[in-house]
């Protein structure tokens, strides 16, 4: 099933170092690490057309069934929505 995806917030700064990154949120002055994997779906919510789009892509790049690329793809977008680093959830 496909859900909207939700946007990254655009006040953020962003610098990316082998493959991770930092996100500094000027607003709340909280910095955040991103590996590898949450990276990754966090670009993909700016160009996917939605959560069944990042799940595949994750399967076809981490080679991860799409079971567990959709339960990754829901648990990732939550936590970064927590963080702030996102505008909405994910509608079930």
């Amino acid at each position: 099933m496909m859900h909207a995806l939700p946007r990254i917030q655009s006040h953020l700064t962003v610098r990316t170092l082998a493959g991770e990154a930092v996100v500094y949120d000027p607003r709340s002055r909280a910095t955040h690490r991103l590996n590898a994997t949450a990276l990754t779906i966090w670009r993909w919510c700016a160009e996917a057309r939605g959560s069944a789009d990042v799940a595949r892509r994750l399967t076809a790049t981490f080679e991860v069934d799409a079971a567990q690329a959709e339960a990754d793809v829901r648990a990732t977008i939550d936590a970064l929505y927590e963080r702030g680093l996102t505008d909405g959830l994910l509608l079930s």
